[in-house]
């Protein structure tokens, strides 16, 4: 079974190095790099070709910059693997990841996708948060939203490895130009799969650093960030009502969707977030929060009554 490691790369010769030695340790070693220059301006292609000159599964491709998105799209037409793997070029694997794919879809057979665990770690490589899954093989169809969606870091396109075949057969593609383009896709991708697994094992470091797209401390950006979120979830809303599977599924990713646009309120300033709520109270959000009970039931009664104060309480 061989593994297709998509990188997209911009500007990032300072991580570049641990990120590609983390694929080149692997335990497993029937695998592919396939690392796309998304037109970087600094020494990332040069130590592109250093690595690719001395491993042969390493594939290095240049285009004009497109943002992380464009970069992954193009990397798809370059596969050979049977398994895809998205990997951020300043994170790194840890070394048994692949090894541990493998023994997965061993014993449980060929699945869509594969969610695997991962942790938050500073530039050092110390530890800030272990985001775990729960220890699932082979879920069919109405078990798989309910059981992804008990794991936080729902959408990061990295925590799965999928089944190239079912990705290529449903033309998923990263919508471009957006923050949390992941956002934008994942949902989608984890209702249209008929088999999942999931597993508690760590394989993937998830890097915080200063300056990034994540971390950014420039107000504009999180202004930009709510509002590419809420643009994602309209276009992402219409696609999954659409789709033919249970209307208990539809409605359980709606509402994660949901509650990750009401999230967005949090980081904004008063005036902005008055503004922003005002843009969402058109989206229905109340209809879709998925919470069980007669405390779900009341909550839901009062974000439909007063979007504002609902985000004022719970989303401070």
């Amino acid at each position: 079974m061989k593994f297709s490691v998509i990188i997209p790369v911009y500007n990032v010769e300072k991580y570049i190095r641990k990120c590609l030695d983390s694929v080149l340790s692997q335990t497993y070693c029937n695998y592919e790099v396939i690392v796309v220059n998304d037109g970087s301006t600094d020494d990332s292609q040069s130590i592109i070709e250093e690595y690719a000159n001395k491993d042969t599964r390493i594939c290095g491709y240049m285009k004009e910059n497109g943002g992380l998105s464009d970069a992954r799209n193009y990397g798809l037409q370059y596969v050979t693997g049977e398994y895809i793997v998205f990997l951020d070029s300043d994170d790194y694997l840890e070394t048994g990841l692949l090894q541990h794919l493998y023994d997965v879809l061993s014993a449980g057979g060929h699945v869509d996708l594969i969610r695997y665990s991962f942790q938050k770690v500073d530039e050092d490589g110390n530890i800030l948060q272990k985001i775990i899954s729960q220890d699932y093989k082979n879920l069919k169809l109405d078990d798989i939203v309910g059981k992804i969606l008990e794991t936080d870091y729902v959408e990061p396109a990295w925590s799965y490895a999928y089944r190239t075949v079912f990705f290529v057969k449903n033309g998923f593609k990263y919508p471009k130009g957006y923050y949390h383009e992941d956002y934008g896709l994942t949902p989608y991708i984890i209702l249209k799969a008929k088999s999942v697994s999931s597993s508690s094992y760590i394989g993937l470091n998830y890097v915080q650093r200063a300056g990034s797209i994540m971390n950014s401390g420039a107000y504009e950006k999180e202004v930009r960030k709510a509002e590419d979120v809420l643009e994602l979830y309209l276009k992402l809303k219409k696609r999954i009502e659409d789709l033919t599977v249970t209307e208990k599924n539809k409605q359980m990713m709606l509402g994660f969707m949901s509650r990750v646009l009401l999230e967005k309120t949090m980081v904004l300033e008063k005036k902005d977030r008055h503004v922003f709520i005002e843009k969402i109270k058109g989206c229905n959000v109340s209809r879709y929060l998925y919470l069980k009970g007669v405390k779900g039931a009341i909550r839901r009664v009062w974000a439909k009554i007063s979007l504002n104060s609902y985000c004022n309480y719970f989303y401070k």
